[in-house]
């Protein structure tokens, strides 16, 4: 016995688990995250819940993309080795320390996972510390040498 495409469609559950995805009978391989807003996909046109335009998967929900960068730049409770350090999803390229703490410097802008200091705070030979004395007396300490 032969079915047509359409009725397998027809008869395609459209209800979705994930809150916030909508049914498609025409949908892409693969789903806008939060980590990666514009993915590269194959072509294909196969029936599946997605997230809505405007709209990524974060924590098995769909949200508005631009939340996206709320959520990314929080810290995850992760181990960390340093002590005081903070898992970042999404932190910088170029974490400032003591011997780039009052340089000038240009860093790409893209996300690093990873262990990183917390704001107002320089690793300097595996150990954080204030970035406010950064300035003055960690650069002649340890820049002189």
């Amino acid at each position: 016995m032969w079915v047509s495409l359409p009725t397998i469609i027809d008869h395609w559950t459209t209800r979705c688990s994930v809150p916030g995805q909508v049914f498609s009978p025409c949908k892409a391989g693969c789903n806008p995250t939060c980590d990666n807003l514009d993915p590269i996909c194959a072509l294909a046109c196969i029936p599946g819940c997605r997230c809505p335009r405007g709209t990524a998967l974060e924590g098995g929900r769909c949200i508005s993309a631009k939340r996206c960068g709320e959520l990314s730049s929080k810290p995850i409770e992760l181990p960390c080795s340093i002590p005081g350090q903070v898992y970042m999803r999404c932190g910088t390229a170029c974490p400032p320390t003591c011997e780039k703490y009052s340089k000038p410097r240009k860093c790409t802008k893209q996300c690093v996972r990873g262990c990183q200091c917390p704001r107002r705070t320089v690793l300097h030979q595996d150990q954080m510390h204030p970035s406010k004395p950064m300035s003055r007396v960690w650069n002649r300490i340890y820049l002189s040498s």
